[in-house]
């Protein structure tokens, strides 16, 4: 696992994009270039629970999606 500061990543990624490299739940390794910036993602609608602080929620720029990975599966972040 790669040693990153999460604060620092979600605020590099509301400024613009990252290559994010993590192991997924079936064990495979998956590569997303993902985005928190104001403008282009879709509205945050929330689902009413409350935010798992081990999972960290990004937008997929190349699949228009949000994705979800877990803290503990990073590999790299790459800009």
């Amino acid at each position: 696992m790669a040693k990153v500061n999460f604060t620092q990543l979600v605020q590099d990624l509301q400024q613009g994009e990252r290559t994010i490299k993590f192991v997924k739940n079936d064990g495979s390794v998956r590569f997303l270039r993902a985005t928190l910036r104001q403008g282009a993602v879709p509205g945050v609608k929330g689902t009413g629970k409350p935010a798992n602080p081990d999972v960290l929620t990004v937008f997929d720029v190349e699949n228009q999606g949000w994705r979800a990975f877990r803290k503990d599966s990073l590999l790299d972040v790459m800009a």
